[in-house]
């Protein structure tokens, strides 16, 4: 083999190397793209009476980071794992997007956009308040569907319409209140009785 079929051979093999790191990057650059999701974390501690997951049907919709319209199709399933009835529960979806209009306190969503997804009336808030006849718990064992309230949904699409915050790649369930209607309940992002076990009588 002469000199210049030596080149063209050398010429050749790294060409056809190029072409397949080439061809790999972009086989990878594409499986990036279509692995990348919104991520779902559930961060309610596992001694709160609660099973919560996303309803299989509004997955999709969720994970999709070009579906805008993801808070106003979320559905999540919430099952009553405890023995006691569940009057009002009031849960926030905290996003990795920072500052905006929709917030709790600092101590509670980090300064982060958050969304609330609540059971039951806002009387029970303040956990002692004790259920009456006509008022409608999730029993043990059942299980509720629950959404984010109407108007956050449609606020949160107007401010990504208008560029006021990004789209959120992450979203974090977090705890707030759990009334059992007879007067105790738990609260806090830890789920800590109330109230405590040294004041109750």
């Amino acid at each position: 083999m002469d000199l210049n079929s030596k080149t063209i051979t050398l010429m050749f093999r790294a060409l056809l190397l190029i072409a397949i790191v080439v061809t790999m990057s972009a086989s990878l650059s594409l499986t990036n793209a279509q692995t990348e999701e919104r991520v779902f974390e559930n961060a309610i501690p596992k001694e709160v009476p609660l099973k919560v997951s996303l309803k299989k049907e509004k997955e999709q919709s969720f994970k999709a980071l070009t579906n805008e319209k993801w808070v106003q199709e979320l559905e999540m399933e919430v099952t009553n794992t405890g023995e006691k009835p569940i009057y009002y529960l009031a849960l926030v979806l905290e996003t990795n997007v920072d500052g905006g209009p929709v917030l709790v306190p600092d101590s509670v969503r980090n300064g982060r956009v958050g969304l609330d997804v609540r059971y039951g009336s806002d009387d029970f808030g303040d956990i002692v308040t004790k259920a009456r006849a006509d008022d409608i718990p999730i029993k043990p064992g059942e299980t509720h569907i629950l959404t984010v309230d109407s108007r956050e949904a449609q606020a949160w699409e107007m401010f990504i319409h208008d560029g006021i915050h990004p789209q959120a790649t992450k979203v974090k369930l977090i705890m707030q209140i759990i009334t059992f209607g007879d007067g105790t309940g738990l609260w806090g992002t830890g789920g800590a009785p109330y109230p405590p076990d040294h004041k109750r009588q």
